[in-house]
């Protein structure tokens, strides 16, 4: 009757208050190109091996699916949700290795969603991998700048510059852990 209806999949959050901190890093004139969705596939962070896949047929099925629909929300509720207010937990997520880092979407288009994970990385105290990305960028800017120099713009370099210098010499926003 019901057959396969619901499917879960990946989730886009907005974690206004990463990223009331976040925007103002941003110069005016990439704004257009600011994002502020991350896009997440919590098995990624939080590998589980409970799957509830029932096919609907009857009533009963439909409250079976409910009911285990229902725990999954409250097990998001208590073990994955809290997560998502831990910068130093963030930082871990964004955190791949530098050849993984497009599997990590935190929102905004080229250079942007670049400068966010290097906000993160630093606020969330992964000083290592902040200045890999940190290199890493600057060099991604500088090819950019070669390879498509007609949709290269000088803000890019303007508000990598200006980010490092906010990221290194104000304080730590998220001091306490937790995002608030």
């Amino acid at each position: 009757m019901y057959g396969k209806m619901l499917f879960a999949g990946g989730y886009s959050l907005i974690i206004k208050p990463l990223e009331q901190k976040f925007e103002p890093l941003v110069i005016p004139e990439l704004k257009g190109i600011y994002g502020d969705a991350f896009s997440m596939s919590f098995n990624k962070f939080y590998p589980i091996d409970y799957r509830f896949d029932i096919n609907i047929e009857t009533d009963e099925d439909w409250q079976t699916f409910l009911d285990e629909f229902d725990k999954c929300l409250k097990f998001y509720e208590t073990e994955i949700f809290p997560k998502l207010t831990d910068i130093k937990f963030l930082a871990q997520y964004v955190g791949v290795p530098w050849e993984d880092e497009q599997n990590i979407v935190v929102g905004g288009g080229f250079p942007i969603s670049f400068f966010k994970k290097l906000a993160i990385l630093k606020w969330g105290g992964q000083e290592d991998l902040y200045h890999i990305y940190k290199k890493e960028t600057l060099k991604l800017i500088e090819k950019y700048a070669i390879k498509k120099p007609d949709k290269y713009k000088a803000e890019f370099m303007d508000n990598f510059e200006k980010l490092i210098n906010h990221l290194e010499n104000e304080p730590n926003p998220f001091e306490e852990k937790k995002i608030n």
